[in-house]
């Protein structure tokens, strides 16, 4: 996925849950591809249900 090249979050994020012990149930190449389009969903859903703009997480940080 152009999603995991082009992001260095979603990257870190996918190789977290690739490399988790095994008894923390880590994913194979699917189910991280699963994963990540249910979070890219939830992204872009809730700044629209909000009505407001998305910050990234290290913005967000700082601003407060």
């Amino acid at each position: 996925m152009p999603l995991f090249r082009h992001n260095a979050d979603f990257q870190a994020w996918a190789k977290r849950l690739r490399e988790r012990p095994a008894h923390q149930n880590p994913l194979n190449g699917k189910e991280v591809v699963g994963a990540a389009l249910n979070r890219l969903l939830r992204l872009v859903y809730t700044p629209v249900k909000k009505q407001e703009f998305y910050r990234s997480p290290q913005l967000a940080l700082v601003a407060n």
